[in-house]
């Protein structure tokens, strides 16, 4: 089983696919410090000299605690869509080209459907956090780490706000819980299209159903007013609507269950022919 997780996972984190993704998540990331953090360096400035408010601080700067600029927006919308390039369509490829058969020989199938489930979960995590990671060590070069102040009312977390509580005393340690969500909820989001893959024809519609699913979520979150049940609202820092922690805790248990179980029952009657 080890063996074949690393083999996965080495498929995983070095084929082109990943490399795009991430490529593409560093670009909306790298392009926010240039266009919105650093020119904040000025307003940093003005109040080192009595002219400015409160100062800007990284905690409301990075891109996850950003709410006004265009970057945090895209990336948000497109997390379904760069989690799953990196190694979602594989299984289709791999049951396509007959691949699957000398794998059998090799190994336990159940052996290579859980690695390959756990290379898919965290080659998705890691695409989506790394960018964000950097992005906040990038705002903390040019800005200072001032211990938020809810009453300077210039922090994106209210009462009401899940985890405020932490954001307010420990800054650094609620952005570290909320980017360990967001890993658990991209690897989430891959397996369900990895999933998908047992019923499709076209490995371009195990990529997009992700997307169009969290979309349409979204959508209909937004018509009802029940925005905490959206992950594209909920999986932001900045919380544009309060987050329930029982909420999210909540959803991923049950599409985590869901989708194991769909999985499980597949790979089982599987004869990759």
């Amino acid at each position: 089983m080890i063996r074949t997780l690393q083999f996965e996972l080495n498929r995983a984190l070095k084929n082109r696919s990943f490399s795009v993704s991430l490529l593409i998540g560093l670009g909306i990331s790298i392009s926010h410090v240039v266009l919105s953090v650093i020119p904040s360096v000025a307003q940093l400035d003005n109040y080192l000299l009595g002219k400015g408010e409160y100062p800007v601080s990284v905690f409301n700067k990075w891109i996850g605690g950003e709410a006004y600029s265009f970057q945090p927006e895209l990336y948000f919308v497109l997390l379904p869509i760069l989690c799953c390039i990196p190694y979602v369509d594989s299984l289709f490829v791999d049951r396509k080209t007959g691949y699957t058969k000398n794998i059998y020989i090799r190994t336990k199938k159940g052996y290579y459907y859980a690695s390959k489930l756990l290379a898919v979960f965290i080659s998705a995590g890691l695409v989506i956090t790394i960018p964000l990671v950097l992005n906040l060590i990038l705002a903390a070069a040019f800005l200072p780490s001032i211990i938020p102040e809810s009453s300077s009312m210039t922090f994106p977390l209210f009462e009401a706000s899940m985890w405020s509580e932490i954001f307010y005393a420990q800054p650094y340690l609620y952005i570290c819980l909320y980017i360990l969500v967001i890993f658990l909820f991209s690897g989430l989001i891959s397996v369900i299209g990895l999933t998908v893959a047992f019923f499709v024809k076209t490995r371009f519609v195990a990529l997009v159903i992700p997307f169009m699913g969290y979309i349409l979520l979204d959508f209909v979150c937004a018509y009802t007013f029940l925005y905490k049940f959206s992950p594209k609202i909920f999986l932001r820092p900045n919380q544009p609507s309060p987050a329930d922690f029982k909420v999210i805790a909540t959803e991923f248990i049950v599409f985590a269950l869901i989708t194991a179980v769909i999985y499980y029952v597949k790979w089982k009657n599987d004869e990759a022919y």
